[in-house]
């Protein structure tokens, strides 16, 4: 299946497209540029140990006029805020969190978001706590 990601990398960098092939439970997998054929470009190779986390998009662009926030009003999961590393705070709803896995999937409270769901890399993370 593809998924529009935007993947924030330690540091800061962000590198957008889509992958075919990622899975919660590898340590790698492949971005491709939009406009890239899957057949004749391999994609780049992303290490998951090196990024913040994985933003599963509704959009590439993102917002463009920012919309008033929709919240959530129920989630399968828990409840929970989430602090990374450099200071972004987010709420929303985990599922579930798999010990063996390098992160997490974390789904955003405000529906307005340009963020479909998001893959949490554990070490990324300042604080993490229920709300």
């Amino acid at each position: 299946m593809r998924n529009r990601i935007v993947v924030h990398l330690r540091g800061g960098l962000l590198k957008k497209g889509y992958t075919l092939d990622f899975r919660p439970d590898k340590l790698v997998f492949h971005l491709h540029r939009e406009g890239e054929t899957t057949s004749a470009v391999p994609g780049e190779m992303i290490d998951v140990d090196q990024a913040k986390a994985v933003f599963f998009v509704k959009s590439l662009e993102g917002n463009k006029e920012p919309l008033p926030p929709r919240p959530r009003q129920s989630e399968a999961g828990t409840r929970m805020e989430i602090r990374f590393y450099d200071g972004e705070t987010l709420r929303g709803f985990v599922p579930t969190i798999q010990k063996d896995h390098t992160g997490f999937f974390f789904i955003p409270e405000d529906l307005a978001s340009n963020n479909e769901r998001i893959f949490v890399i554990r070490r990324s993370l300042s604080a993490m706590r229920r709300v």
